[in-house]
């Protein structure tokens, strides 16, 4: 059994990266998708014209749910690893507990959703690279978690409860 203490440097610093990504999520998303005019972030309606989108509501809500909500459910995964049997497929299938594989995917979808989002504001904020590159950076970090933990330890290999 590989036992390894959990709380690296970089295990802190990709706990910090969802709890910052989430912290901004949840007010910009509640706020976009309450006031789906921009109003409540001064965002003009206007921002979105090369967009699909008629409003702030859909964006607001991804926001929320996807990097504010599911940031949290990640950042609680990682810190107390919980076994729910709907997650079992998954560590089956990718040898690493189900809250890293949310990470990557949360960061892999952070940095799509700038991309896009650039590509239909058609401008550049100080704020893309910036989370853009915590969204590479939660990727990188879950991964070596994974590696530095030894993939699922002893007390989380399927079949051992």
């Amino acid at each position: 059994m590989k036992t390894t203490n959990r709380f690296t440097l970089s295990h802190v610093v990709l706990l910090a990266c969802l709890l910052v990504l989430a912290l901004g999520a949840l007010p910009a998303g509640w706020l976009l998708f309450t006031r789906p005019d921009g109003s409540g972030m001064g965002m003009p309606l206007s921002m979105l014209a090369h967009s699909p989108f008629s409003s702030f509501a859909v964006p607001g809500l991804i926001l929320f749910l996807l990097f504010g909500v599911g940031s949290l459910v990640t950042l609680y995964g990682i810190i107390a690893r919980p076994r729910w049997a709907w997650t079992e497929p998954l560590m089956r299938g990718l040898h690493m507990h189900w809250s890293l594989t949310a990470a990557v995917i949360i960061g892999l979808g952070q940095m799509i959703w700038i991309v896009v989002q650039i590509a239909m504001l058609r401008g550049v904020s100080w704020l893309h690279p910036l989370f853009f590159l915590m969204g590479l950076a939660i990727v990188g970090l879950a991964y070596l978690d994974q590696r530095t933990t030894g993939q699922l330890d002893a007390s989380q290999k399927l079949g051992a409860i």
